[in-house]
This record gives C-alpha cells, sequence and structure tokens, in this order.
C-alpha cells in the first residue's frame, strides 16, 4: 500500500514503488508512461521486476529507476498503466507458492 508520495519522501520500496514514482512524474510532466514486468540481466537475487517505459520523439525508452546506468538487458513480460495491470499472479482464493525459480542468461556472440 505504498503510494508515489510515500517512495519519494520516505527514499525507500522497491522495484514496483520506484517505477511508479517515475510513472508519476513523467505523467505530470505531460509524458505518456507505462509500467513494464520483465526479467533483468543481472539482477540479484534473481526475481522479477518493474520498470518504466517512457514515450519520447516517437518511440518508448526503458528507465529503470532502481539502476544507474543501462542494465545489460530487460526482457518485458507485460506492459500495462501500473503494477495492477500485469500482475505477476492474480488468485481467488487461496494460493500457495511451491516454488520460483527465474534465470536470464546472456548468449554470446
Amino acid at each position: 500500500m505504498t503510494s508515489a508520495y510515500d517512495t519519494a519522501t520516505e527514499r525507500i520500496g522497491v522495484c514496483r514503488d520506484f517505477a511508479h514514482l517515475t510513472i508519476s512524474f513523467c505523467r505530470a510532466l505531460g509524458l505518456p508512461a507505462r509500467y513494464v514486468s520483465a526479467y533483468a540481466l543481472g539482477l540479484e537475487p534473481p526475481d522479477f521486476h518493474g520498470y518504466v517505459q517512457v514515450y519520447l520523439g516517437g518511440a518508448w525508452h526503458n528507465v529503470d529507476a532502481t539502476f544507474e546506468g543501462v542494465r545489460p538487458a530487460l526482457v518485458p513480460i507485460a506492459v500495462g498503466r501500473d503494477a495492477a495491470d500485469v500482475a505477476m499472479t492474480t488468485l481467488w482464493g487461496q494460493g500457495r507458492l511451491r516454488e520460483q525459480s527465474v534465470e536470464v542468461q546472456e548468449v554470446p556472440g
């Protein structure tokens, strides 16, 4: 239940929180922005990752507010207005995660 305001003022959060903050700033400036759920090469520990795409100059550009620089690879899974549009899972009733494994590798050449 973290808002963009909470993330900005407390300066703590996970990738999803910082993506929502970035989307809020972009939209306040009139820039189209969308949330991306993805795999990220080199993410430690391996897990799903959230970042933003901003529409500038006729193209969508990746912005990852949790990483200084450019990530080696971002593999998009789903795109939406915010994380609620692209949830990793949506359950009705009781559920239990038995195992999760995420692996992204760079292919040489």
